[in-house]
């Protein structure tokens, strides 16, 4: 996993993620990665994105992803 680092070599946060943090910590979420083959309908969404819902290996559940 990577990092950013400052020109001094320190870790730093986007404020993105700081903003992402605070959230999950608000909204008393769970704060886990996700399995190693990732989020079942995220890479359904990615295959779509990247093949097109309509594409025949789609269709046919010919695409695989992780």
């Amino acid at each position: 996993m990577g990092a950013y680092r400052d020109d001094d070599g320190k870790p730093f946060i986007l404020g993105c993620v700081a903003e992402a943090e605070r959230r999950i910590l608000a909204n008393k979420m769970d704060h886990e990665y996700s399995g190693i083959d990732g989020i079942p309908t995220y890479r359904q969404r990615c295959i779509e994105l990247a093949y097109g819902k309509d594409s025949e290996a789609v269709k046919n559940n010919r695409v695989a992803a992780c």
